[in-house]
């Protein structure tokens, strides 16, 4: 037996060897090798030759050949009537469909569609088998597909050539034609899903109502799985609501896919999860990550965090993609901490096993094994916004052991840490890090460095820490950080090595400048960035308005206004709110009403902040200037604004009645000051002992203790005792007082009236 094999084995290689140098091989040579085991096959037909490993010669038709001997043959090999066909060579043990859905998951389309075409007459598993393999391919081959099902199946003539771009003749094959099942539909649908080919799946619907097949849940799965992959949630709701009015069951995968399809609204992504969970199927830990994809692209990520504790209450463990989101959230959100535990939860997170052959394709996309580069950098952000600048950069240390010593982007993150709390001397230490390991950094990267210079300019000035004069011009006397970042800045510009600042770095010079109160030099960098070529962003703007905010120079604050109105520039609700803050330290009052209402024309929706502010600038305002009158009627002015039903972008806050209880008890009008306490009241805000203080101040001021005693009822009714209070203790004795010889006189009065 074995000097038989090692016979035909090499028959086998002479003939290989022959057909190696005949290009192309004669017309009527044939060729077929079957394998001793496996399913690969061997198949020369003038054009394609498949070799497989450790094969036997079962037949060969060529004149070369017909006088080699077979050894234990007792006759020549002779020419068959007909050369046998691939099917007929495959592994008997598997049925042919089987084979082909095999071919197809290893990849192995062409193989799969010639072993079909070797068949003299399939049946429909074996068609439905090879459309599958169609869909498998890379790309998917739908006309392929479409093909398929016009060469072997009963089709209607219309729908066949409308389901194809290549027109379908009824003669093309002598074969007998198949009855086409739900399967054929349901693999020829998964090929339009994996195609992103909509309209095509649903031009399918035509075709298996022409041939009385009627669509189960695999092909209503398919389809909506075709419309998620085209982005069409509306029209997956449709094929949900069509295969419930059918009382057709569709399993998780449709609700999956419907799911998906709705990635650009989670509130309906939402819906669909609520009414699974409701009515079924039984949401999986895929529906649970589809969820949480389309909160993460909403940027919901609030949502995100909650969905993913959901997620772990019922039951389904957190792969590496679902920490992966959550993470995000973490980052976009600030929770540092959560942000640590789960990284470290990552790092014990099991590799997903895929249980089909899929991982055997090329370039098929490998499933995520434990923190990677993305997860580490979140973490990072997480930390830096947060407030958390020093685990950003030990977590920054263990990223460059891990990673081949980090990249910008890891550090850009950990320096942005540093900006945000103001630490720049421990920005310019990790620049230092960065040069040594060979990292280039980037604009973001100097631009976050020079932040830091402005964050620690602007916490060293209002801490008093550092005492400086805003009217002192000499450069030299300004704060450490602002001197280091206008040297940093020099040096971008000179160094050929680094890249050339742009205006996002501008921007953090400008804003440093602002900080350090060095309003002609953040004037002579808007002008260096036009100098260069740059165009200023509205952010520019805004901080050269921040720097006229800080010295109050309402002069300054024209021109930018003016320097937006050349570039045809709008301003935005930040630099309205800055220029209003302006006025207000500048003490024009009158200006910061005007602006205010310059907003609102401008369809422009200030917050409760900017409100805040005009009403303060009208406080503040010096009675030489304004009569407290007028100042109190423009705080109603702005109070009725912001109060109006029109008017919904803000209400009225804690802050806003503070202000207004203060002015008013201040500028003489305790009546308004009881009335905005009572306002404070009925919005939920319990006002401070401080401004009941006031107002009853106010009412003793004008001659009107008994009023005062109202105000301190109130103060009983929301917890307070006012004989705690010595101001609040000596109005009430006051009152009582002035109620005890109002009564006396009374008295007095009716025994005279006695005696007359």
């Amino acid at each position: 037996m074995r000097r038989r094999i090692r016979r035909r084995s090499e028959i086998a290689a002479t003939l290989v060897a022959w057909l190696a140098v005949s290009s192309p091989p004669p017309a009527d040579c044939f060729l077929l090798v079957a394998p001793i085991s496996g399913n690969q096959v061997l198949h020369h037909d003038r054009h394609q030759a498949l070799l497989s490993q450790q094969s036997t010669l079962l037949y060969a038709s060529t004149p070369i050949l017909q006088d080699l001997p077979v050894e234990g043959s007792r006759r020549r090999a002779t020419p068959a009537a007909s050369p046998p066909t691939l099917a007929s060579t495959s592994n008997s043990k598997i049925p042919l469909d089987r084979q082909i859905v095999n071919l197809g998951r290893k990849g192995k389309i062409d193989v799969a569609l010639d072993l079909l075409q070797s068949i003299a007459q399939p049946t429909i598993r074996q068609v439905n088998a090879a459309m599958d393999a169609c869909g498998r391919a890379k790309p998917v081959r739908l006309e392929t597909a479409l093909q398929l099902l016009h060469q072997y199946c009963r089709v209607n003539q219309a729908n066949a050539n409308a389901t194809s771009t290549t027109t379908i003749s009824s003669s093309s094959s002598s074969l007998q034609r198949l009855q086409p099942n739900v399967y054929t539909f349901g693999a020829l649908m998964s090929v339009c899903a994996r195609a992103k080919n909509v309209n095509q799946a649903m031009r399918l619907f035509e075709v298996m109502q022409s041939c009385n097949v009627t669509p189960n849940g695999v092909v209503y799965n398919a389809a909506i799985s075709a419309c998620a992959s085209c982005r069409q949630p509306q029209l997956a709701m449709e094929l949900l609501q069509q295969a419930k009015h059918q009382n057709v069951s569709l399993s998780v995968v449709g609700y999956n896919a419907a799911i998906y399809a709705a990635a650009e609204d989670c509130t309906m992504a939402l819906h669909l999860l609520n009414h699974m969970r409701t009515h079924g199927p039984a949401p999986d830990a895929v529906t649970y990550g589809t969820v949480l994809a389309a909160l993460e692209k909403s940027q919901q990520w609030q949502l995100v965090v909650n969905m993913a504790k959901e997620m772990k209450h019922d039951g389904f463990a957190w792969d590496g993609l679902v920490v992966t989101s959550v993470l995000h959230a973490c980052q976009k959100l600030g929770l540092w901490q959560d942000a640590l535990s789960y990284l470290q939860l990552m790092k014990t997170v099991g590799t997903y096993e895929r249980k089909t052959a899929g991982l055997e394709i090329a370039g098929h996309k490998q499933p995520l094994q434990g923190p990677d580069a993305v997860a580490y950098r979140l973490v990072i952000s997480a930390c830096a916004k947060g407030g958390a600048w020093k685990e950003g950069i030990k977590l920054l240390k263990e990223y460059c052991d891990i990673f081949d010593g980090g990249d910008v982007m890891a550090y850009t993150s950990a320096i942005i840490g540093c900006k945000n709390e103001g630490q720049w001397v421990q920005a310019f230490r990790l620049l230092e890090r960065m040069r040594q390991s060979n990292i280039q950094p980037n604009e973001v990267t100097f631009a976050a460095t020079i932040y830091a210079c402005a964050t620690a300019t602007a916490k060293l000035l209002s801490s008093g820490a550092f005492i400086y004069s805003p009217d002192d011009d000499d450069a030299s006397l300004r704060p450490d950080p602002h001197l280091k970042a206008m040297k940093l800045l020099n040096v971008l510009k000179k160094d050929s090595t680094v890249p050339n600042p742009n205006v996002q770095v501008y921007n953090a010079a400008i804003r440093s400048c602002a900080e350090a109160w060095d309003i002609d030099r953040a004037f002579l960098l808007f002008d260096e960035i036009i100098t260069d070529g740059l165009e200023p962003t509205i952010m520019t703007y805004g901080e050269l308005m921040t720097a006229c905010e800080r010295k109050g120079d309402t002069g300054r604050a024209s021109r930018v206004f003016k320097l937006m109105r050349e570039r045809n520039v709008a301003p935005n609700e930040i630099i309205y709110g800055a220029a209003i803050s302006c006025c207000r330290k500048a003490g024009e009052s009158e200006r910061a009403l005007l602006l205010l209402k310059k907003m609102m024309r401008e369809s422009l929706a200030p917050n409760v902040a900017v409100f805040n502010t005009v009403l303060m600038a009208q406080a503040e305002a010096k009675s030489a200037i304004v009569s407290p009158e007028e100042s109190m009627e423009r705080a109603m002015t702005v109070y009725k604004i912001l109060s109006s039903s029109e008017y919904s972008a803000a209400k009225p806050n804690r802050q806003t009645y503070n202000i207004l209880v203060r002015t008013m008890a201040a500028k003489g009008d305790p009546k308004q000051a009881e009335f905005f306490l009572r306002q404070m009241r009925s919005d939920g805000f319990v006002p401070d002992v401080d401004l009941y203080t006031a107002t009853v101040s106010s009412f003793e001021r004008r001659g009107q203790p008994l009023k005062a005693l109202r105000i301190m009822e109130s103060m009983r009714e929301d917890g307070y005792d006012f004989y705690e209070f010595p101001v609040l203790n000596s109005a009430f004795k006051k009152a009582v007082r002035l109620v005890n010889a109002v009564g006396r006189g009374l008295s007095s009065t009716d025994g005279d009236e006695k005696n007359d």
